[in-house]
C-alpha cells in the first residue's frame, strides 16, 4: 500500500508543479515562478517524505538523504570531478 501512496502523491506533487509551467507556455496561465520547477522536480522525494511520515516511519527519513550525502571517491577521482564542474 505504501508504494502506491508514493506513486501517487509523486505523480501528483510533481504535476502540481509542472502544469502551470505549461499552462503558462501556453498563454493559460498568468505568471510563471522558479517554485514551480522546484515542486516539480522534488516531487518524487517529498513523495517519499510524505510516504514514511503518513506510515508513521519517521526514523527511516534519514536513510532516504544519507546516500545523498555519502561521498564514496579517491582523492584522484574528486580531483577531476570538481575540475570538471569548475
Amino acid at each position: 500500500m505504501a508504494l502506491v501512496v508514493f506513486y501517487v502523491l509523486a505523480f501528483v506533487l510533481s504535476w502540481l508543479g509542472w502544469m502551470p509551467q505549461l499552462l503558462y507556455a501556453q498563454g493559460s496561465f498568468p505568471f510563471d515562478s522558479p517554485l514551480f520547477a522546484l515542486l516539480g522536480g522534488a516531487g518524487p522525494t517529498l513523495a517519499a517524505v510524505l510516504t514514511l511520515l503518513l506510515f508513521r516511519e519517521r526514523a527511516r527519513i534519514p536513510e532516504l538523504f544519507r546516500a545523498v550525502f555519502r561521498f564514496r571517491a579517491d582523492g584522484v577521482s574528486a580531483l577531476v570531478s570538481l575540475g570538471y564542474f569548475r
